[in-house]
């Protein structure tokens, strides 16, 4: 579609996309699905701690182990 908009002369493209796992949620509308809907913390699968959602931005800080190794002698 890209391709045919760019033969066509257009600048751009405009296409529709159906958001992942919304089917799971048929009755909060579209524009509260898009985004966090309130400020609070977020459980996101595969994530180590939950984000921080705050004013519209969100905070991911992933804790890590760090670890001292002797220099070879």
């Amino acid at each position: 579609m890209r391709d045919l908009a760019r033969g066509a002369g257009f600048a751009s493209l405009i296409a529709p996309v159906r958001p992942t796992w919304k089917d799971r949620y048929p009755l909060i509308p579209i524009e509260r699905y898009v985004r966090f809907p309130e400020d609070g913390d977020y459980v996101v699968p595969g994530a180590l701690v939950p984000v921080s959602f705050a004013d519209g931005h969100g905070v991911y800080v992933e804790p890590n182990v760090w670890m001292r190794h002797a220099a070879a002698q």
